[in-house]
Formats: C-alpha cells, structure tokens, sequence
C-alpha cells in the first residue's frame, strides 16, 4: 500500500508540473469576470485610470477565449500574477479577490508627465514628497467640473502617470490639459442675483449679460473615468517646468 501511494504522489506531482507548463489557461467571461473553472482563476478588467507600465513578453499567463478575438495576458514585471495581469495595450486586470486602492491610497512617489500616447517616455517627473501630496490632494478633495462643462478642445494633452513602490509596474493616469485661452464656465445666477456655489475655490464673477461665469484658468487635471475636471493654476507648470 506505501508503494502505491508514493508512486500515485509522483504520479500527481508530474501531471502537476505537465500542466504547469503547458502554456496560458483560457478564461472566458461569467458573472462579472474572466473565469477558469478549472483552477478557479477570475480576473476583472481595471477601470482605465490604472494602467500597467511593464509586461513580461515572455510569460503569457492566460488567454480570454469566447470573444470575437482571443486576448493574451501577460505577468507584470514585479507583481504576482495569480493577482495582476496586463494585456498588449497595458490594460490592467485583477484577480477578483483584489480590493483595487485610490490613489491616496498608493503611497504615490513619482508623478510622471508623458505626452499622451507616449506613456513610457517621460517630458518631466517630480519626485518630491510635498509636491505630490499637493496634486494628489487636488484630485482627492478639490473642486469637481463635470466634462460637459468645458467645450474648448486643449492645445496639449499630456498624462499623468502616478507610481508608488507597493504597486510596481503598475500606474494611476490622470490627464494634464494645456488650453490656449483661459477656460469659462457659465452659469445662471441665484434668483436673487448671487452667484451660486458650484464650484467653490474657483475665481467667479457677474457678467455684464447677468450671468455667472467661473474662471478656470488655462492648465486642468482631467478624470477620464469620471469625466471631471480639476482646475490647477500654474500649478502643475512650476512643478514639472521650474527647477
């Protein structure tokens, strides 16, 4: 009986490691995720302001299977793939047992800015710990205008690329708007005449058309996830510009 049971537990071990190495398990999507029965593997796509700043060519992972293209996902360079995983356009995927944190939750300590599209070729970067906190608490607690609000279109569009040690190859993207004139946002006057509080903190004044109008400067922060914008001054100018 000890022999069979060793020679069934070698058995067990060489299936094991067969299957190890027998290329990406297929997920295919069920409730509210990409599932492998089999293994019990389920991953969630991210929303689109995490992003994954590495892939691992060489280790495809899993495979979405049961869609008009199969998607192939590959290990993030420093992270556990049973829990992260990206695919080839960097979107980020989670095991389901994640809990994914805000961005104040990230211990952020780089901010880089990269022209949009080109995310991994940095234009400037801050590092210092009071800058960072500064932008993070604009996005965290400043004062929200809504997408639809802003009609110019930006003369540069940049992004923002947030890091953190405990996340490695892994980023939070916000978007950096540079306009060529300073943006308004109008808005009817309280019946008694006052301007109303919709955006709190931001300069605002009577038109002489008896309207309110808020001035949101040229340069904002954009939520691309919750289409919203944040209006920061020369904030982000100095930071990233000045020495």
């Amino acid at each position: 009986m000890k022999k069979r049971t060793a020679a069934l537990c070698l058995l067990l071990v060489c299936a094991a490691l067969f299957a190890s190495c027998g290329g990406a398990i297929e997920l295919s999507y069920e409730n509210g995720a990409y599932r492998n029965e089999k293994s019990g593997a389920a991953y969630v796509m991210a929303p689109l302001c995490y992003r994954a700043i590495s892939r691992l060519d060489a280790e495809e992972i899993a495979k979405i299977v049961g869609t008009k293209s199969e998607k192939v996902l590959y290990a993030i360079e420093g992270l556990d793939s049973s829990l992260w995983l990206t695919d080839e356009n960097f979107d980020l995927y989670h095991s389901e047992t994640v809990t994914l944190p805000a961005l104040w939750e990230m211990a952020v300590t780089r901010i880089s800015l990269c022209l949009s599209g080109a995310y991994a070729v940095p234009v400037a970067t801050i590092e210092r710990s009071e800058q960072i906190a500064d932008v993070v608490e604009t996005y965290q607690k400043g004062t929200t205008i809504p997408g639809n609000q802003i009609i110019p279109q930006p003369e540069t569009r940049y992004e923002l690329l947030f890091v953190a040690s405990d996340y490695p190859g892994i980023a939070y993207v916000l978007e950096y708007w540079k306009f060529a004139e300073e943006v308004d946002v109008y808005a009817k006057l309280n019946a008694d005449g006052s301007i109303p509080d919709l955006y709190p903190g931001i300069k605002s004044e009577i038109t002489e058309q008896g309207e309110a109008v808020f001035h949101l400067g040229k340069n904002l922060m954009y939520d691309r996830v919750n289409d919203c914008f944040y209006a920061v001054g020369d904030v982000l100018e100095s930071y990233f510009f000045t020495e």
